[in-house]
């Protein structure tokens, strides 16, 4: 039940950052996934990755998706490239949107 509660709460947050003005987002392009298991880890190209997000959870999901936010920790590598790892299945788009 815990669980479901969790997830409901990210969900409807998820969907308020996503209505709201301003909301702090960025889009991830050219990934592809690393590593499989339990989590999976993904590696993607950024234009503008804002340090803000680094080693916060964030919310991501196929860009123009409809499909519900997953959680993720995502931090920039010193090449440039963001490291996305989570337990969600993203499924082969190599685009994605995150946000806070």
């Amino acid at each position: 039940m815990q669980n479901l509660l969790t997830a409901v709460r990210a969900e409807i947050a998820a969907c308020r950052r996503d209505a709201a003005e301003g909301a702090e987002k960025v889009s991830l392009h050219s990934g592809h996934r690393v590593s499989s298991g339990e989590r999976s880890e993904y590696l993607f190209a950024c234009r503008s990755w804002r340090d803000l997000f680094n080693n916060k959870p964030l919310l991501v999901r196929p860009e123009r998706s409809e499909q519900p936010w997953a959680v993720t920790e995502a931090a920039r590598l010193p090449d440039g490239r963001v490291r996305v790892v989570t337990s969600a299945e993203l499924g082969p788009s190599d685009r994605l949107s995150a946000g806070s």
